[in-house]
C-alpha cells in the first residue's frame, strides 16, 4: 500500500539520513519514479523533505525534523518477538540490553498489541541452535572491538595454518613475527608510543612466541557466522579475516589508521564466502550403494549425487557423488559400510582397505 511505503520511506530517511533514489527503490522494491512521486506526496503533505543534488547526493528531511508515527502492526511485533537474543548479542554483552529495548517498545504499544504478544510467546518459540552446536570461547572478543571502534591497529597472533585448511589461508603470506612487508613487528613500530616496539620486545610477545603466525592489522569489522565470530581487517592492501576464537593473543597498539570510507562489511563478508566455498577441495567418488541410506549421512558427512550411472537389483545403485573433502568422502564411506562399496578412485579404495586390515588385527584376537 502507499500509505505503509510513505512511511516506510519517512523511517528511512529518519533513521539514515541522506539517501538516494536507487537505495529506496532497492529496498522498497519499486521503481525510481515511484520513489520520486512519493516524494512529491510527501513534499505536498507538509513534510519537510528536500533532494540534495550531486555525486554524493540524495533525498533527506529537513535538520531537525522527527515524526513520532512509528505505531508497530502485529506482523511487525512478531518479527521482533521471534529475533530472541542469539549467542552473539551475549557475547557482544548486549543481550541484556535486547529484552530490556523490546519490553521498552512493548509498554509502549496499544494494549492489543501487548495481548497479541503474549499470545505468540505462548505459541510460538525458535531454537536457532544446532543439536550438535559448539559455543566457542573469545576471550580476545573484547580487544577486538575496542581495536575495530576505535581504529586502532591490532597486532595478532594466530596459529600456523596447515596447508590444507582454507579457513585460515589469509595468513599464509606473513612469516612468523613479520608483517607482510618483511620488517618485524618490533621494527616496524619502534616511536609509535605506548606498548609498542619496546613493549613488544621486552615480553617476547609476537615473535611466534606460542608457534603461530604474527601480523599487524587494520581491525575493520566482526561478523558473526551463527556463534562463531570472525574479525575483518586490513593487512596491507589486501583483506584478511580470522576466526577470533582462534586468536592466541591480540595486543592493542597505539597508532590509529584511516577507515576506507567505502568499505562494506556485508558485501566483503558475501565476497569472502564466495572464495572460501570455491576453495573447498571437494572430492568426487564413484560408488555401490543403497539408495535408501543415503539421506541417513550425518550432515557434515552429507554428499551431493552428480549423476546415477544405473540402478541395479535389489534396491542397489550405481552413482557419483560429491563430497566436500577427501576426509568426509572416507568418513561417509565408513558410516554406510556394508550397505555401500568403492568403485573408485583407487586411492580410496586401497585406504579402506588398508584400514580395515588394520581393524581386524586389533580387534582379531581378542574375539
Amino acid at each position: 500500500m502507499k500509505a505503509d511505503r510513505l512511511l516506510a520511506i519517512m523511517l528511512h530517511l529518519q533513521n539514515e539520513g541522506k539517501i538516494t533514489t536507487k537505495a529506496l527503490a532497492e529496498r522498497l522494491e519499486v521503481s525510481d519514479r515511484t520513489i520520486c512521486r512519493d516524494m512529491e506526496a510527501l513534499s505536498a503533505a507538509g513534510i519537510p523533505v528536500y533532494a540534495d543534488r550531486g555525486p554524493h547526493g540524495g533525498w533527506a528531511l529537513s535538520e531537525g525534523y522527527r515524526n513520532r508515527l512509528t505505531g508497530m502492526t502485529q506482523q511487525e511485533l512478531l518479527s521482533l518477538l521471534l529475533a530472541k537474543p542469539t549467542v552473539a548479542l551475549v557475547d557482544l554483552g548486549v543481550g541484556a540490553d535486547f529484552e530490556s529495548a523490546f519490553q521498552k517498545v512493548l509498554a509502549a504499544s496499544p494494549e492489543s498489541l501487548r495481548q497479541y504478544a503474549g499470545q505468540l510467546r505462548d505459541r510460538i518459540h525458535i531454537d536457532g541452535t544446532a543439536w550438535h552446536a559448539t559455543i566457542e570461547k573469545v576471550p580476545l572478543l573484547s580487544v577486538v572491538k575496542q581495536a575495530i571502534w576505535s581504529c586502532r591497529k591490532l597486532a595478532v597472533e594466530y596459529p600456523e595454518p596447515p596447508s590444507n585448511n582454507p579457513d585460515q589461508a589469509p595468513l599464509r603470506n606473513a612469516p612468523p613475527g613479520r608483517t607482510p612487508d618483511g620488517r618485524t613487528i618490533a621494527a616496524a613500530y619502534e616511536g609509535d608510543g605506548s606498548r609498542t616496539a619496546a613493549a613488544l620486545r621486552t615480553a617476547g610477545a609476537f615473535e611466534g612466541s606460542a608457534g603461530g603466525t604474527c601480523r599487524v592489522v587494520e581491525p575493520l569489522g566482526l561478523v558473526a557466522k551463527r556463534s562463531i565470530w570472525y574479525m575483518v581487517a586490513r593487512a596491507g592492501a589486501d583483506i584478511v579475516y580470522y576466526r577470533v576464537s582462534r586468536l592466541i593473543r591480540a595486543e592493542l597498539l597505539a597508532e590509529t589508521f584511516e577507515r576506507p570510507d567505502n568499505f562494506d562489511l556485508a558485501h566483503c563478508w558475501e565476497q569472502v564466502t564466495e572464495q572460501f566455498l570455491a576453495s573447498r577441495l571437494y572430492s568426487r567418488v564413484q560408488l555401490k550403494l543403497r539408495e535408501e541410506f543415503l539421506p541417513h549421512l550425518p550432515p557434515e558427512r552429507r554428499a551431493r549425487m552428480l549423476r546415477c550411472s544405473r540402478r541395479l537389483p535389489d534396491g542397489w545403485l550405481e552413482a557419483e557423488l560429491e563430497f566436500r573433502s577427501p576426509q568426509a568422502a572416507r568418513a561417509a564411506v565408513f558410516a554406510l559400510a556394508p550397505n555401500v562399496e568403492v568403485l573408485g578412485p583407487p586411492e580410496l579404495r586401497r585406504e579402506l582397505l588398508d584400514a580395515a586390515e588394520a581393524i581386524i588385527e586389533q580387534y582379531g584376537q581378542k574375539v
